[in-house]
């Protein structure tokens, strides 16, 4: 073999094989469906403009002319409302089992027709439909006399589907003296007419980002965790349910078409949980606040109980009353809680205001020690009761005053000084001197005289 003919061998055997790795992998890189749609049992023809009947086993397709005794016109339905509406129809075959052709002819040429209007043929058919002007398209068909008995196919647009009902096709004669014969719906299931659709459902990109992150997406049957950056889903044209779940937060559903690459947001809310807060108080009949921005409040009325049903979150309970001192705390709420609130009576306090002369002396009362100053007082903040108050300097003379502190009270202390102890003594003993030196004349003159 020459080189010219080993580069043919080489080129024939590599088109080949690249022929045959696309067949194998066609249908996994664009996914098709193949459905074969058989004709409804409706079908028939009008022969010489009268409807036969649509019991009858064969389609016959024929124009007068020699031997030909008459014209019939046959018509075929297939409901392909199945199909669907995104489908992107890819290629229609129309598939007839020959029965007969006449002995002298080596081959039968017909139309296929087609209505846009969707009107003709009728159904079930009747007499006009026959009419080639009734259609607007049509399709020529040359079938040898080598497939009577046998399956003839031709390729049909594939814009004359129908998706939304019936596809209706009539079969004309163009030429006199042509007749052949198919097998109709009435045939038996093995012969029936049928219409081989292939189409494939255009797919796109849905990307389904969240509000918070890291949500649980299901579409279309498929779960995918949102992370940071969204869940991608590859669907085919259509409408979807989306659903974005997470832990604390309330599912949500929503619907998207998508008819191209689309990405949407959705966010989710927290989920609101109630809680039951029970509030004991002693005393009773106590003013109960809870307070998180918004306030309730109640009375624990004379069992000394009140409850707020509440959401999660972190309150401030208030409880207070008359001549009581009110508490307050802060509770963070998760669960049912119950607490137990005993106030304390309240504690008056006044304010003591003691006045001495002089300065400098301290004043001792409840505990409390101050000097005074060169203000000449000191003040005390006391709680309400009877109290002692002592005042002394070195020098003065202590003084101690009871008093009973119901309001606030001014008190006024003037110390006065101590006498020395060695003056007294010196008083003494002068005294006592001149009282000896006045006894002597007297012992004397009492002894002697």
């Amino acid at each position: 073999m020459s080189k010219k003919g080993w580069k043919i061998l080489t080129v024939v055997f590599a088109g080949a094989g690249v022929l045959m790795l696309l067949g194998a992998y066609l249908p996994v890189l664009f996914p098709m469906d193949v459905n074969i749609y058989h004709s409804d049992k409706a079908d028939g023809y009008i022969q010489d403009g009268t409807p036969q009947s649509s019991s009858y086993t064969a389609l016959v397709v024929s124009k007068k002319g020699g031997d030909v005794t008459a014209t019939c016109t046959s018509f075929i339905y297939f409901y392909t409302s199945s199909i669907p509406n995104n489908a992107v129809i890819t290629s229609a075959k129309l598939k007839l089992n020959v029965g007969m052709m006449p002995s002298s002819q080596s081959y039968m040429s017909l139309i296929v027709l087609w209505d846009s209007d969707k009107i003709y043929p009728h159904k079930p058919y009747r007499s006009g439909d026959e009419k080639y002007s009734n259609y607007d398209g049509g399709k020529s068909w040359v079938i040898p006399k080598q497939y009577v008995g046998k399956w003839a196919s031709v390729n049909i647009p594939t814009h004359w589907i129908n998706k939304e009902g019936w596809t209706k096709l009539a079969l004309y004669a163009p030429q006199s003296g042509t007749a052949i014969t198919f097998a109709s719906a009435n045939a038996g299931y093995d012969y029936r007419p049928r219409l081989e659709i292939t189409y494939t459902i255009p797919k796109y990109h849905l990307t389904v980002k969240t509000n918070p992150s890291y949500c649980d997406v299901t579409v279309a049957g498929q779960t995918k965790n949102s992370g940071t950056s969204g869940a991608t889903f590859y669907l085919a044209q259509g409408t979807y349910k989306v659903t974005v779940s997470k832990e604390g937060y309330i599912t949500k559903t929503t619907t998207v078409y998508l008819n191209g690459d689309k990405t949407i947001t959705v966010t989710l809310e927290p989920e609101v949980h109630e809680y039951t807060l029970t509030v004991y108080t002693t005393p009773t009949y106590c003013n109960v606040e809870v307070h998180d921005g918004d306030t309730w409040t109640a009375n624990s009325g004379e069992n000394g109980e009140c409850t707020f049903t509440l959401e999660q979150g972190t309150y401030i309970v208030t409880v207070s009353k008359d001549g009581y001192q009110a508490d307050t705390q802060t509770i963070q709420l998760n669960s049912d809680k119950t607490i137990y609130v005993t106030l304390q009576p309240e504690i008056n306090e006044h304010v003591l205001t003691v006045y001495v002369d002089p300065v400098g002396a301290t004043v001792e009362v409840g505990g409390q020690t101050k000097i005074v100053p060169s203000t000449g007082f000191v003040e005390f903040t006391l709680e309400e009761g009877t109290y002692t108050v002592t005042v002394y300097k070195d020098g003065y003379n202590t003084i101690t005053r009871q008093i009973n502190l119901n309001q606030d009270m001014e008190l006024h202390i003037s110390l006065t000084p101590q006498r020395p102890d060695i003056a007294i003594t010196h008083y003494m003993n002068v005294i006592g001197l001149t009282m000896l030196l006045l006894a002597i004349p007297c012992g004397i003159k009492g002894w002697y005289l």
